[in-house]
């Protein structure tokens, strides 16, 4: 199973009713992501990160050692994310992809270290949280039941 991570609304799972008001993103911040992925784009032609969501399964690990934080989590509340930013944003790229080697298949180059920098800047700016996608399927589905 993969693990997806967007940026959501501020409310904890337990506080969730409504999928369209418990994972909603304000355009403000929604426009903000994909502006800086616009921007990014246009140097080198990709971005790790898709607007409002990443790809958590090539960075777990490595945020992990990083920021201590596990992004499997099913929701990783704002004032985490806001940590997460201030870790990453003071790492030395060059130092960690000397420590843990560059590797495409694990998300580990400069490249996608420094747009998830970028990422969890805008939104800890924004003051959203990080729900996985497993919290999004299982929630949906137990209002199915």
């Amino acid at each position: 199973m993969g693990l997806y991570n967007y940026a959501a609304s501020v409310r904890p799972p337990e506080d969730w009713t409504d999928p369209d008001e418990d994972f909603f993103l304000a355009p403000e911040a929604e426009a903000a992501l994909r502006a800086a992925q616009a921007e990014i784009e246009k140097e080198r032609d990709d971005c790790f990160f898709g607007g409002p969501y990443f790809r958590g399964k090539y960075v777990q690990n490595l945020i992990l050692e990083i920021t201590g934080v596990n992004i499997s989590a099913d929701w990783i509340p704002p004032e985490t994310v806001r940590m997460m930013n201030d870790v990453l944003s003071q790492c030395d790229l060059e130092e960690i992809i000397r420590e843990y080697g560059e590797s495409d298949d694990h998300g580990r180059t400069a490249d996608v270290l420094s747009d998830l920098i970028v990422f969890f800047k805008i939104c800890a700016e924004h003051k959203l949280g990080l729900p996985s996608v497993r919290t999004e399927v299982e929630h949906l589905m137990a209002l199915v039941d």
